[in-house]
């Protein structure tokens, strides 16, 4: 991740505080892998790994979805509707 994708999400991270009641930033799959303690998050889907994903870039984005844990939601509810990233199952 260079400088400035970290910047705008940074920014995505304080235009979502700036308003939380209509502003909502749902935790999905990708986002799981990378907080995850499994080796290189290998049993999360979508979990982006190799050479281009140093261990130096993974931190940086494990540190920015730590830092967003007060903003980060599973799902919210809005007028009756459910919203997430992905849906649920009733299966695990």
């Amino acid at each position: 991740m260079n400088g400035q994708t970290r910047e705008k999400t940074l920014r995505i991270f304080d235009f979502v505080r700036e308003d939380t009641e209509h502003r909502k930033l749902l935790i999905g799959n990708h986002d799981w892998s990378y907080l995850s303690q499994s080796r290189e998050g290998q049993n999360c889907s979508g979990h982006q790994s190799g050479s281009i994903y140093s261990e130096g870039k993974i931190t940086v984005i494990r540190e920015l979805l730590l830092g967003a844990r007060d903003i980060l939601e599973l799902a919210f509810e809005c007028d009756g509707w459910v919203f997430s990233h992905a849906g649920f199952s009733k299966t695990v």
